[in-house]
Order: C-alpha cells, then sequence, then structure tokens
C-alpha cells in the first residue's frame, strides 16, 4: 500500500479508510510492531503513535465522515487521553472548549460530509499534548492536498508522516532538520515483512519519499482479494 505522492496524505488516507476491515486489523499489529513505540489503530478513524521523549499522540481523525457506534480509546499513561465515539473528538480533550472550537472551525472550512453516503470530503490530523488536550495541526482538502497550518515542528511532522504511510516512527532516530523540511524516519516489523521508509516533510505539508527498504510479506496476500468495506452497514 505505497502512497501516491501527488497527494500522498489525501490518497494514502482514503486507501487506508477503504482497506478491507481484516486488513485495518494488522495495521495495528504492523504500527505496534516497534517496540520503543506505543500504537494504537482503528477502523480508519483512529491512528496514534507515541515516542518516549516527544510530548504528542497522534490521531487520524475522519470528522463526521461515518457514523461510528464503536468507542475508540486512545491510550493513557499520564500524558493523555483521547477519545472518540461517533465522530465525537473532545470528550478526552484537556481544554474541551478550545478542542470543540478547533473541531467546529474545522468542519465549517472543510465541508465535512454527514456520512450517509460514505463520502470523505476533508480530514485532518491531530496532536494530543500533555498541556493543551487536542490540538489540530493539519488540516488539508483531499482534494488539493494542500495544509491550512504549516508543518513546522518534529512533532508535526512525524505525526503526519507516521498516518500517511501507515506506519509508526522510529523512535531512537525519528526526525531531523534538513533545511526548511524534516526528514522523518519510519520503521516497523511484522508479518508484512520488515519495512522502512524515510519521508521528508515540507512546510507546507507536501511530502518525498526519500528511501523506502521493504522485506517479503507473509500474511497479506489472502486479504487483497476481499471486498472493501467503507463504513457501518456498507
Amino acid at each position: 500500500m505505497r502512497p501516491s505522492l501527488s497527494p500522498p496524505e489525501a490518497r494514502a488516507s482514503l486507501r487506508l479508510l477503504r482497506a478491507p476491515l481484516a486488513s485495518l486489523a494488522l495495521v495495528a499489529a504492523v504500527v505496534g510492531s516497534n517496540a520503543s513505540c506505543r500504537t494504537f489503530a482503528g477502523w480508519g478513524s483512529f491512528n496514534e503513535a507515541a515516542c518516549p521523549g516527544e510530548n504528542f499522540s497522534l490521531t487520524d481523525a475522519f470528522i463526521g465522515t461515518f457514523d461510528y457506534a464503536e468507542l475508540r480509546e486512545g491510550h493513557q499513561d499520564g500524558k493523555f487521553k483521547v477519545v472518540i465515539k461517533s465522530g465525537e473528538l473532545c470528550k478526552g480533550a484537556k481544554n474541551k472548549q478550545t478542542c470543540e472550537a478547533q473541531v467546529a472551525e474545522a468542519k465549517a472550512t472543510q465541508g465535512w460530509s454527514n456520512g450517509s453516503g460514505g463520502r470523505m470530503e476533508g480530514f485532518m490530523y491531530l496532536v494530543a499534548t500533555k498541556d493543551d488536550g487536542v490540538t489540530v495541526v493539519d488540516q488539508r482538502s483531499t482534494t488539493t492536498g494542500q495544509a491550512l497550518s504549516p508543518i513546522d515542528t518534529p512533532a508535526k511532522a512525524a505525526a503526519v508522516a507516521s498516518v500517511t504511510y501507515g506506519i509508526a516512527p522510529d523512535c531512537k532516530n525519528s526526525v531531523r532538520k534538513v533545511g526548511s523540511a524534516y526528514e522523518v524516519h519510519l520503521k516497523s516489523e511484522s508479518c508484512f515483512g520488515p519495512r522502512e521508509e524515510i519521508v521528508r516533510v515540507f512546510t507546507a505539508g507536501n511530502m518525498e519519499l526519500v528511501k523506502e527498504e521493504r522485506g517479503s510479506a507473509s500474511c497479506v496476500g489472502a486479504l487483497e482479494s476481499r471486498p472493501a468495506k467503507t463504513g457501518r452497514g456498507s
């Protein structure tokens, strides 16, 4: 599932959301395989990665696109807790009022689907921090792929690269500054085979794949022929 690079964020996330349910369960195993990272992946609505020494977690939130009845919960480790239920993002936020205002603004600017037709018109990346609760770090249109806010910190770059490529950062050597961009080192091992990628993330949100190495997979062949599910009841 190699993301397209024009724009990678929108198309990769769309493909992830439309992947078979069984393969999404395996995505959780892939991104959670790095022992130095704590990672959780839900059914197209939640993907969180946190590294020691990095005060952030990642939520890839598709807001109002599908009517999820399941409760999605982030890890609780004294720093943060993120709760998503039926498209609600702010129950676990430290500053609920600020979070709700940010979500409302995102919905207004992005034109979110109401979920009835299974459409996705926009999405955003959220970072949950110790001090701020849930903070919008990157909103973008699935049509243009352009970020509405700059990707200007290592945490933002790691968050965007991780969810776009579907694996967690290598916590030992995750992000380095290269000119005005950030290079994010992504690494995992699972039955999908070893996978290592270096992604350069620019301020505007566009990305460049600098390096990609993959080993042979042992568990994905049976999943690729299954029909995709795009939401509850589909």
